[in-house]
């Protein structure tokens, strides 16, 4: 679980969620955030704060943002380059590419969420729509087990 610290405020000014977990002064609590709790939004919210406290705005354009994805998304290819597949899904929480590949994942994911806040994407529902695209592309009882694509019907 990855712990996000934030900003220790008066109780009756606490704000809830992700939104205020990005602030990294004056660090005296920590939130706790998984899989299975976490919002989209609340990601969302981390980053746009992260951005926002730096004033980063301004590098933070849609053809920064894409090409950041790309960047960090070859760092990630770099990690598992030279090794053997058996030996890429033998990584696990105690092996030392583990740390790394997390890492580059979350780098990735958050040029991604900070791509949707400029670009106002609901991710949410553009994953829905995407995988609703994806079910007509490849339908199951012709792709089940093949991974080439169907033809397509003239």
């Amino acid at each position: 679980m990855k712990v996000i610290k934030k900003s220790a405020k008066p109780a009756a000014a606490k704000t809830s969620g992700a939104a205020s977990g990005a602030k990294s002064a004056g660090i005296k609590e920590e939130i706790k955030y998984s899989d299975s709790k976490t919002t989209i939004s609340e990601l969302k919210a981390v980053m746009k704060n992260f951005v926002a406290e730096r004033e980063w705005e301004k590098y933070h354009d849609p053809k920064n943002l894409s090409m950041s994805i790309a960047i960090e998304a070859a760092e990630l290819m770099e990690l598992f380059q030279w090794i053997k597949n058996e030996e890429a899904m033998a990584v696990d929480k105690h092996s030392p590419l583990y740390s790394e590949a997390c890492d580059e994942i979350s780098d990735i994911i958050l040029y991604c969420l900070s791509l949707a806040n400029v670009l106002k994407i609901d991710l949410s529902q553009a994953i829905t729509n995407k995988v609703v695209k994806n079910v007509r592309k490849y339908p199951s009882d012709i792709c089940r087990g093949d991974y080439k694509k169907p033809h397509k019907k003239s």
